[in-house]
């Protein structure tokens, strides 16, 4: 009995090294010692870029938003831009992104088709919707959307750019860049206009 710790001690079943021959000791010992060198020397494995959806029909906010994110994030994102809301479709059916950003009107597959497809396949990941109709009935089904498990925000069009990359920030449970030191916030924070106080 071991004093200290108040429990028995027990023999411990003799190892592939303790078992070995003395010369066979000196080559399982290397062998392990060069083991455990490269596995200190091989580096983590980087995360996988964030991978964005934007689906748009109108050319302005899909070219405003891809150029918002791709210099939020520089190379830690793809972002995949679709005018097609089908061919977008295309791309959701077969693989989980990280983010989906889409209009609700389009004139192929609208946004709330495109959200009732996801209901079914039960997506989880984060979904920005944005409209320029901000209606009591489409706040309602969003409301609907999310409380069935889809992961939905709403924004209104146009959108201010720092309320956008905050919901991003949101969604994606990253840290929201600060003001001061962010290129994108500082470069496209609106300015008034002459006479607006």
């Amino acid at each position: 009995m071991n004093r200290e710790n108040d429990f028995a001690l027990v023999p411990r079943a003799p190892g592939a090294l303790e078992k070995a021959e003395p010369g066979a000791k000196r080559i399982l010992s290397g062998m392990i010692a060069e083991t455990l060198a490269l596995v200190k020397k091989e580096p983590l494995p980087k995360a996988c870029p964030i991978r964005i959806v934007v689906v748009f029909e109108e050319e302005g906010p899909r070219e405003s938003i891809n150029i918002i994110l791709r210099t939020w994030f520089n190379k830690d994102a793809t972002v995949v831009t679709f005018a097609d809301s089908e061919m977008a479709w295309q791309e959701l059916a077969q693989t989980d992104h990280d983010l989906l950003i889409t209009d609700y009107r389009m004139s192929r597959l609208s946004g709330k088709e495109i959200l009732q497809r996801l209901l079914d396949r039960k997506a989880t990941y984060p979904i920005i919707l944005m409209s320029g109709m901000e209606t009591t009935d489409l706040l309602m089904w969003v409301r609907e959307c999310a409380s069935r498990g889809l992961n939905i925000k709403f924004l209104n069009l146009p959108f201010n750019i720092t309320l956008f990359l905050k919901v991003i920030a949101a969604s994606l449970r990253l840290p929201f860049p600060d003001s001061e030191k962010s290129e994108i916030l500082r470069d496209t924070t609106a300015k008034p206009v002459e006479g607006e106080p």
